[in-house]
Protein backbone atom coordinates (compact mmCIF):
# COMPACT_ATOMS: atom_id res chain seq x y z
CA UNK A 1 0.00 0.00 0.00
CA UNK A 2 2.82 2.43 0.80
CA UNK A 3 4.20 1.89 -2.70
CA UNK A 4 0.92 3.06 -4.21
CA UNK A 5 0.74 6.08 -1.90
CA UNK A 6 4.29 7.06 -2.82
CA UNK A 7 3.51 7.14 -6.54
CA UNK A 8 0.56 9.50 -6.11
CA UNK A 9 3.00 12.37 -6.52
CA UNK A 10 3.65 12.80 -10.25
CA UNK A 11 7.41 13.29 -9.82
CA UNK A 12 7.64 10.08 -7.75
CA UNK A 13 5.54 8.25 -10.32
CA UNK A 14 7.77 9.42 -13.18
CA UNK A 15 10.89 8.44 -11.25
CA UNK A 16 9.47 5.00 -10.49
CA UNK A 17 8.48 4.42 -14.12
CA UNK A 18 11.94 5.49 -15.32
CA UNK A 19 13.63 3.19 -12.80
CA UNK A 20 11.37 0.27 -13.80
CA UNK A 21 12.01 0.89 -17.48
CA UNK A 22 15.78 1.02 -17.03
CA UNK A 23 15.76 -2.11 -14.87
CA UNK A 24 13.09 -4.27 -16.49
CA UNK A 25 12.57 -2.81 -19.97
CA UNK A 26 8.83 -2.23 -19.77
CA UNK A 27 7.21 -2.69 -16.39
CA UNK A 28 4.05 -0.77 -15.58
CA UNK A 29 2.84 0.13 -12.12
CA UNK A 30 0.05 -2.46 -12.47
CA UNK A 31 2.55 -5.18 -13.35
CA UNK A 32 4.76 -4.10 -10.45
CA UNK A 33 1.83 -4.30 -8.04
CA UNK A 34 0.88 -7.72 -9.40
CA UNK A 35 4.42 -8.99 -8.81
CA UNK A 36 4.29 -7.72 -5.22
CA UNK A 37 0.92 -9.40 -4.68
CA UNK A 38 2.30 -12.68 -6.09
CA UNK A 39 4.95 -12.99 -3.35
CA UNK A 40 4.14 -15.92 -1.10
CA UNK A 41 4.68 -16.36 2.61
CA UNK A 42 7.16 -19.15 1.87
CA UNK A 43 9.24 -16.76 -0.25
CA UNK A 44 9.25 -14.20 2.56
CA UNK A 45 10.25 -16.85 5.11
CA UNK A 46 13.07 -18.06 2.85
CA UNK A 47 14.39 -14.51 2.39
CA UNK A 48 14.25 -13.88 6.15
CA UNK A 49 16.07 -17.16 6.86
CA UNK A 50 18.81 -16.26 4.40
CA UNK A 51 19.16 -12.74 5.80
CA UNK A 52 19.34 -13.91 9.41
CA UNK A 53 21.45 -17.01 8.77
CA UNK A 54 24.84 -15.26 8.81
CA UNK A 55 26.62 -13.34 11.52
CA UNK A 56 25.02 -10.01 12.39
CA UNK A 57 26.74 -6.70 11.72
CA UNK A 58 26.68 -4.11 14.44
CA UNK A 59 27.64 -0.45 14.24
CA UNK A 60 27.75 1.73 17.33
CA UNK A 61 28.11 5.49 17.55
CA UNK A 62 27.93 7.95 20.37
CA UNK A 63 29.37 8.33 23.82
CA UNK A 64 27.69 5.45 25.68
CA UNK A 65 29.58 2.69 23.89
CA UNK A 66 30.16 0.88 27.19
CA UNK A 67 26.38 0.28 27.45
CA UNK A 68 26.20 -1.64 24.16
CA UNK A 69 25.72 -5.41 24.54
CA UNK A 70 28.51 -7.66 23.31
CA UNK A 71 28.24 -9.32 19.91
CA UNK A 72 27.82 -12.66 21.69
CA UNK A 73 24.80 -11.30 23.58
CA UNK A 74 23.28 -9.95 20.36
CA UNK A 75 23.78 -13.26 18.57
CA UNK A 76 22.24 -15.15 21.49
CA UNK A 77 19.16 -12.91 21.40
CA UNK A 78 18.76 -13.45 17.63
CA UNK A 79 18.86 -17.23 17.97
Amino acid sequence: MNFLIEIENSSNRLEELARNFSTHGNLTIGQYSAQIDAVTGDQINLAARRALNGKPTMVVTGGAINMVPSMTDVQRQLN
